[in-house]
């Protein structure tokens, strides 16, 4: 029997581990745009920062075990809930029915780069937590606004004195609305009368809000 020397093995050993690194860390990368349909790297990096709405895109990236992939996704999206669906989400924010026009819910799914978990009032001009903005334009287009954040987030209540966070019951919204974890917060304006919403995924200010509500005040 032939006898290795020690020195071979390690080697050998060593060998095996990179390459075993390697292969959990060399993944092949692919790019998609919104319907899934595959793209080159530049395509993508040219659709991606291109604004046809003036909202945008940014991308969402998946993983399995052997590729990453980068899709794709609307900044802005619009629809309208079925008269069930608006019922369903009266009963779970009653104030809703109470005579007002919309409703926008500003969304926290949960700690990411944008924050830390500490979601307090902020004096910033177009923060979305701007409080005295936030009732400004609530009381121009006869608007309710919760604040509304995500089952299992650790929002740290610590520092939130005078923003009444509420739970996504049985997380409504974020089926609705928010499937995936949106980097620093979201938010939906919904006609409360005949269920129209449009929705904004990912950082945004008041400026945005008020926007929107513009937008959906002058449509039908």
């Amino acid at each position: 029997m032939k006898i290795v020397p020690y020195t071979s093995v390690l080697i050998l050993i060593i060998a095996l581990k990179t390459s075993f690194l390697f292969s959990q860390i060399e993944k092949s990368a692919y790019y998609e745009d919104i319907d899934g349909k595959r793209l080159s790297k530049e395509s993508f990096s040219e659709k991606y920062h291109s604004k046809p709405d003036g909202y945008g895109y940014f991308s969402l990236i998946f993983e399995n075990d052997t590729c990453y992939i980068r899709k794709l996704h609307r900044r802005k999206a619009l629809g309208r809930l079925n008269l069930n669906v608006l019922d369903s989400l009266k009963f779970l924010y009653p104030k809703m029915t109470k005579s007002h026009k919309f409703t926008i819910f500003q969304y926290y799914p949960g700690k990411d780069i944008c924050n830390v978990g500490h979601i307090a009032p902020n004096s910033h001009p177009n923060h979305n937590r701007n409080l005295r903005k936030v009732k400004k334009i609530q009381k121009k287009f006869d608007a309710l606004n919760y604040f509304v954040y995500k089952l299992g987030s650790d929002l740290n209540y610590d520092k939130i004195k005078r923003i009444n966070w509420i739970l996504d019951k049985n997380a409504v919204l974020e089926r609705l609305f928010f499937q995936y974890h949106y980097m620093c917060g979201s938010f939906v304006v919904i006609n409360n009368v005949d269920g129209r919403y449009i929705a904004v995924f990912s950082e945004y200010g008041i400026s945005t809000i008020e926007k929107v509500l513009d937008e959906m005040s002058n449509t039908k």
